[in-house]
């Protein structure tokens, strides 16, 4: 299964066994892949209604449709970290006036794991990081100049034993960095992208609970 969000929209290509798994409504919309001319032509319309909230594309094949939407798309990758500090907060920023994660485009001859890591130092000022583990990679769509882009942002379990106060990146818009606890991550949740919310809870909410 794929998760690809478009703007507020989760667009889930998936088998339809699995469709019974999750959650949906009547404001749902649902339909087989051999219904669909395009995605551009279903991003299209998604800009165009505000009733759908979840989008669930049926095929036995997910990888296969996939690959189609690369076709479709331009494909520009990100890595970013989910930073623990030895108090179990979480390393949060505030970036364009949304609560975010520190993450940024992958630079020419990095391996991911060497952009995330550069990313989160330029971002939040703070060293000393170790990758624990690899997370879920998110996706979203958005149009820019002419070409319709998905971005796939690669994501780490990070850990950090430093101690100095992070300082946000302004050149980056980032205006805030904060170490939060989980009663705090959940009150700044509302104010975060979907993706962001997704991994949050995945990786760091329900690792606390």
């Amino acid at each position: 299964m794929y998760k690809i969000y478009f703007n507020e929209n989760p667009i889930f290509l998936i088998n339809p066994k699995k469709l019974t798994q999750l959650k949906h409504y009547a404001t749902d919309l649902i339909f087989n892949e051999n219904e669909m001319t395009s995605f551009i032509n279903l991003f299209l319309k998604l800009k165009s209604v505000d009733k759908i909230t979840k989008i669930f594309i049926l095929t036995s094949n997910t990888h296969n449709l996939f690959q189609n939407l690369l076709t479709e798309t331009k494909l520009i990758k990100a890595g970013g970290g989910m930073v623990i500090n030895p108090d179990n907060q979480l390393l949060m920023i505030k970036r364009n006036n949304m609560w975010d994660l520190p993450k940024g485009k992958t630079e020419k001859g990095e391996t991911i794991r060497q952009t995330a890591l550069r990313e989160v130092e330029e971002e939040c000022g703070i060293s000393g990081l170790k990758i624990i583990k690899r997370l879920s990679p998110t996706y979203h769509i958005y149009f820019e100049k002419k070409n319709w882009i998905l971005k796939k942002s690669t994501w780490f379990q990070m850990f950090t034993a430093d101690k100095t106060n992070p300082i946000p990146q302004e050149k980056e818009n980032i205006t805030n960095v904060l170490w939060l606890n989980k009663d705090d991550v959940v009150k700044r949740l509302p104010q975060a992208y979907p993706n962001i919310r997704d991994i949050i809870v995945s990786g760091f909410l329900k690792g606390m609970e």
